[in-house]
């Protein structure tokens, strides 16, 4: 059989080889010959797929932290549509085992119902979840992954047509209102209490995703006498968040989505309540960190620094450099050389993306010039300082600059360049 495919469109395509068994009235015809089958080969189109990368060592789109920094969260999007009921689309996605994983399905039409089912790599059903109301989203939450492998997201239409978002996780929990009743009041409040994650350096901390139009959400978590609370969020404008005893009585409000500095005073339960104000659903995602300082999206400001907890914990994150590479200003002395070895090293792009370069003291002493850079080496072997540059560099710590200070610190700054004798730079600094 020799197949001629001239004819096909550019889509992905099926193959069968089927066999027809013979008739009766033609096996009688064929008694002094050997039977054969007729063979036919055809084609049925399949569905386009869409791949979500999620594996977040392996492949090159992996799923991004989530905004809330420290939160140790990840998530990932992808839009299609559902052209007909009926009609089913699959997404894959490769976990890792001990992930906990989640996702939710949101229509953009009023009238498209889906179900939503996740699949682990031997292809078993693991997750299945209906939309309750046409127009309603989809979740599904907390799956704990137990082998590495790719899984797959199969979304289909039970009602109507329309265009479908999705967004995946791990290490987020999802408000679980539309499969378990309203989440409105504290008597009502959802239970974070079996989501808590224990980072290895010490701490617990709660992630939780979810949606609101005009009206509360509550979620309730535990607590013990003396427990340091951290909260961070991600919150649309029309959003406001706060901080409750379980009595209903408001401990704090949230500034510019965040709380901190609060210590429990008795072992219960706490609650944390979103408030909407606004016609249109609006997602938002809310941190909980119990024992450990959460560096919030503002607390690269210097006046906003955190106080460190008993515990000496902090969770945050560096800014993402994916689409920059990090500046780097090396001080140097004119003449000496010393620095080529570190900015050669740095500029090594086979780890991090860093651009380095030598500056001398007069071109960074003043505070829009180290503007220009993410950070600056301070400790070449025999490179000074004058009060000025001293200045610019406290100025610019202060502003949210990084400093490193290798070996050479403490020698190469131990007074300012000759004939500038008051003052130490490191004092400056």
């Amino acid at each position: 059989m020799k197949p001629v495919w001239n004819h096909l469109r550019g889509r992905l395509y099926n193959l069968l080889l089927l066999a027809d068994e013979p008739s009766a009235a033609k096996k009688q015809s064929k008694s002094k010959r050997s039977r054969r089958r007729s063979t036919r080969l055809t084609g049925e189109i399949l569905e386009q797929r869409r791949l979500l990368a999620a594996d977040l060592l392996n492949l090159p789109v992996p799923m991004t932290p989530t905004s809330l920094y420290g939160a140790r969260g990840y998530e990932s999007s992808v839009s299609f549509d559902l052209a007909e009921v009926g009609e089913t689309d699959e997404i894959s996605v490769r976990l890792t085992m001990g992930q906990s994983f989640s996702l939710r399905t949101l229509p953009t039409s009023a009238s498209l119902r889906t179900q939503v089912q996740l699949l682990d790599p031997a292809s078993q059903v693991i997750a299945t979840q209906s939309a309750a109301v046409a127009g309603s989203p989809v979740s599904i939450s907390d799956v704990l992954i137990l082998a590495d492998g790719t899984y797959r997201i199969l979304v289909s239409s039970s009602a109507s047509s329309g265009g479908v978002a999705l967004t995946a996780y791990t290490s987020v929990t999802l408000e679980s209102e539309a499969l378990t009743g309203d989440n409105d009041t504290f008597e009502t409040a959802e239970s974070l209490a079996d989501h808590g994650v224990t980072i290895a350096a010490g701490g617990t901390r709660y992630l939780v995703s979810g949606a609101s139009t005009n009206d509360v959400d509550w979620y309730k978590f535990p607590v013990t006498v003396g427990q340091s609370i951290a909260i961070d969020s991600r919150l649309p404008g029309s959003l406001s968040l706060e901080l409750m005893d379980m009595d209903g009585t408001t401990i704090a409000f949230a500034d510019a989505g965040s709380i901190s500095g609060y210590t429990t005073r008795a072992t219960g339960e706490l609650g944390v309540r979103v408030r909407g104000n606004s016609l249109d659903r609006e997602s938002y995602t809310v941190a909980i960190s119990l024992d450990a300082a959460l560096a919030g999206s503002r607390s690269g400001e210097y006046n906003l620094a955190q106080s460190l907890p008993s515990s000496g914990i902090a969770y945050g994150r560096l800014s993402d450099k994916t689409t920059s590479s990090l500046r780097v200003a090396v001080h140097a002395d004119p003449f000496d050389g010393y620095e080529t070895g570190v900015i050669n090293q740095l500029n090594d792009d086979t780890y991090f993306d860093f651009t380095a370069e030598k500056v001398t003291t007069d071109q960074m002493d003043t505070i829009e010039e180290l503007s220009s850079y993410d950070v600056v080496v301070l400790g070449t072997p025999f490179a000074t300082l004058t009060p000025a540059a001293a200045a610019a560099l406290r100025e610019y710590s202060l502003a949210g600059g990084g400093i490193v200070a290798t070996g050479w610190f403490s020698f190469a700054y131990r007074g300012f360049t000759s004939g500038s004798t008051v003052g130490q730079p490191l004092n400056e600094i």
